[in-house]
């Protein structure tokens, strides 16, 4: 019987799928290239009935991600909290990264090995590494030179760039003429304005990074979930469409993992709130968590900031480095798993 090209096994099943290449405009939205759909048949007659929804499923799906929607008040707030993050983000991965001058010495004579004492290209690139913090300071004093000009045009030119990603993000047509292509503009620039008073704070030590903009900090509160937008719910999507490539046992095990990370964040926070924060904080406090715990009867019925608790006085042994980068690496604490959020780590 003759089946569909898009009709296809994947190796160690018996199953069918539906296997459909993602248009290139879309595959970064994705983060990957293909999309395969279980049939939940082995029968090919079966499988040839089923497949043409499920092919067509896919196409509305791209076509809806193109067609992109309007930008509306609401969205001024959450566009603004975006850049606010994303800056924090970005600084706090700037301050990890710096090197003291000892470090730079030590890098120095490792260049300095490698390609020779005067070799332009190396001395170039250790002239940026090294230079990164005036750098950065220029950048940040620039953008608030702009910023507090009490030129709108300068203002504009500030945070064009970063505007137009944010609207492009939302699929969105919004000429710059439009009174709310200003808006959104505007609550970028408080976002930075925001961003660079916490920064100032930050040199001086001060880390509470408290947000006083109130359009910033309105957008800052957590969002009741819709249906359907919880980390399990996303998880249990996922699994729906993977279930016939793993065991039992190991989506049993996997889906005890995530739940210990949706008690952590928040079993009810909506997966675009995620934020690599979440799960930088989640990796310290498995450090603390000790082994077996759903099977020691004074911690199996509770939750995982109560497990931790109470091992303080239990005294248990932990789970060792190893079993907590495995953990990070399952469907929906990494990085780039496209049914969760895709900026986490």
């Amino acid at each position: 019987m003759a089946l569909a090209t898009y009709i296809h096994k994947r190796a160690g099943s018996a199953r069918y799928y539906v296997r459909v290449t993602i248009p290139s405009d879309l595959t970064k939205e994705y983060g990957r290239t293909e999309i395969w759909k279980s049939l939940g048949t082995a029968s090919p007659a079966e499988a040839k009935v089923k497949a043409p929804a499920v092919y067509m499923a896919i196409q509305d799906e791209f076509a809806a991600r193109r067609r992109g929607r309007e930008i509306v008040e609401n969205d001024v707030g959450a566009i603004a909290w975006k850049h606010y993050s994303e800056f924090i983000e970005n600084d706090e991965r700037f301050r990890e990264q710096n090197l003291s001058d000892e470090q730079l010495d030590e890098l120095w004579r490792e260049m300095e090995a490698e390609f020779g004492e005067y070799d332009i290209g190396a001395y170039r690139a250790f002239a940026d590494i090294r230079d990164r913090i005036e750098t950065y300071r220029k950048l940040r004093e620039r953008s608030r030179r702009l910023l507090t000009s009490g030129d709108p045009n300068k203002t504009l030119e500030a945070v064009a760039e970063s505007v137009d990603e944010h609207v492009a993000a939302y699929r969105a047509v919004l000429p710059k003429t439009s009174p709310t292509y200003r808006k959104v503009a505007l609550g970028v620039a408080r976002a930075e304005m925001q961003f660079l008073r916490n920064a100032d704070a930050r040199d001086k030590m001060d880390w509470s990074d408290e947000v006083t903009d109130p359009l910033i900090k309105r957008a800052e509160k957590p969002k009741a979930a819709l249906p359907g937008s919880r980390i399990m719910d996303h998880y249990d999507r996922f699994l729906k469409q993977r279930a016939s490539d793993i065991s039992p046992d190991t989506i049993s095990q996997n889906k005890g993992v995530i739940q210990l990370f949706a008690e952590f964040v928040g079993e009810d926070l909506p997966v675009d709130q995620l934020r690599r924060k979440h799960v930088a904080e989640w990796r310290d406090q498995l450090y603390l968590m000790p082994k077996m715990a759903k099977q020691v009867t004074a911690l199996k019925n509770l939750k995982f900031k109560e497990v931790i608790a109470a091992n303080q006085k239990l005294g248990r042994a932990t789970i060792d480095p190893k079993t907590i980068n495995r953990y990070r690496q399952l469907p929906g604490c990494r990085r780039r798993h496209p049914g969760l959020h895709p900026r986490l780590l």
